[in-house]
Protein backbone atom coordinates (compact mmCIF):
# COMPACT_ATOMS: atom_id res chain seq x y z
CA UNK A 1 0.00 0.00 0.00
CA UNK A 2 2.99 2.29 0.89
CA UNK A 3 4.44 2.20 -2.87
CA UNK A 4 1.09 3.16 -4.19
CA UNK A 5 1.14 6.26 -2.17
CA UNK A 6 4.40 6.97 -3.07
CA UNK A 7 3.83 6.25 -6.89
CA UNK A 8 0.80 8.80 -6.68
CA UNK A 9 2.34 11.40 -4.89
CA UNK A 10 5.39 11.12 -7.27
CA UNK A 11 3.23 11.27 -10.34
CA UNK A 12 1.46 14.15 -8.65
CA UNK A 13 4.08 16.19 -8.14
CA UNK A 14 6.03 15.15 -11.34
CA UNK A 15 2.49 16.32 -13.11
CA UNK A 16 1.85 19.46 -10.95
CA UNK A 17 5.98 20.61 -12.16
CA UNK A 18 5.55 19.54 -15.66
CA UNK A 19 2.19 20.94 -16.61
CA UNK A 20 3.39 24.75 -16.73
CA UNK A 21 6.75 24.19 -18.29
CA UNK A 22 4.82 22.28 -21.20
CA UNK A 23 2.31 24.89 -21.42
CA UNK A 24 4.74 26.99 -21.68
CA UNK A 25 6.12 24.49 -24.42
CA UNK A 26 3.03 24.74 -26.37
CA UNK A 27 2.55 28.33 -26.88
CA UNK A 28 6.43 28.76 -27.82
CA UNK A 29 5.82 26.49 -30.19
CA UNK A 30 2.09 26.89 -31.59
CA UNK A 31 0.84 24.16 -30.45
CA UNK A 32 -2.49 25.67 -29.02
CA UNK A 33 -6.06 25.24 -30.23
CA UNK A 34 -7.50 29.13 -31.43
CA UNK A 35 -10.69 30.22 -30.64
CA UNK A 36 -12.88 29.25 -33.21
CA UNK A 37 -16.69 28.15 -33.99
CA UNK A 38 -15.60 24.67 -33.29
CA UNK A 39 -14.28 25.32 -30.02
CA UNK A 40 -16.06 26.79 -27.08
CA UNK A 41 -12.99 28.29 -25.51
CA UNK A 42 -12.33 32.10 -25.69
CA UNK A 43 -8.71 32.38 -25.77
CA UNK A 44 -5.31 29.89 -26.95
CA UNK A 45 -5.17 27.20 -25.42
CA UNK A 46 -2.34 24.67 -25.14
CA UNK A 47 -3.17 21.23 -26.79
CA UNK A 48 0.27 19.74 -25.33
CA UNK A 49 -1.02 18.73 -21.83
CA UNK A 50 -0.95 14.84 -22.20
CA UNK A 51 2.46 15.07 -22.62
CA UNK A 52 2.99 16.22 -19.15
CA UNK A 53 0.68 13.62 -17.73
CA UNK A 54 1.92 10.77 -19.93
CA UNK A 55 5.58 11.54 -18.13
CA UNK A 56 3.94 11.76 -14.77
CA UNK A 57 2.00 8.34 -15.19
CA UNK A 58 5.59 6.40 -16.26
CA UNK A 59 8.02 8.27 -13.98
CA UNK A 60 6.95 6.00 -10.87
CA UNK A 61 6.43 2.97 -13.25
CA UNK A 62 10.38 3.27 -13.89
CA UNK A 63 11.11 4.18 -10.60
CA UNK A 64 9.81 1.24 -9.81
CA UNK A 65 12.86 -1.12 -11.33
CA UNK A 66 14.92 0.91 -9.13
CA UNK A 67 13.56 0.02 -5.86
CA UNK A 68 13.16 -3.07 -3.74
CA UNK A 69 9.53 -3.25 -2.63
CA UNK A 70 6.78 -5.92 -3.40
CA UNK A 71 5.40 -3.88 -6.44
CA UNK A 72 8.59 -3.68 -8.18
CA UNK A 73 9.11 -7.51 -7.63
CA UNK A 74 5.91 -7.95 -9.32
CA UNK A 75 6.86 -5.81 -12.14
CA UNK A 76 10.55 -7.23 -12.60
CA UNK A 77 8.97 -11.07 -13.09
CA UNK A 78 5.95 -10.09 -15.44
CA UNK A 79 8.19 -7.70 -17.23
CA UNK A 80 7.00 -8.34 -20.69
CA UNK A 81 3.42 -7.59 -19.41
CA UNK A 82 4.77 -4.03 -18.03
Amino acid sequence: MRSALVAFAIAAFVASVLTPLVRRLAFRLGAVAEPSARHVHARAMPRLGGVAICIALFTPIVGLFFVESAVAEIFRAEITRV
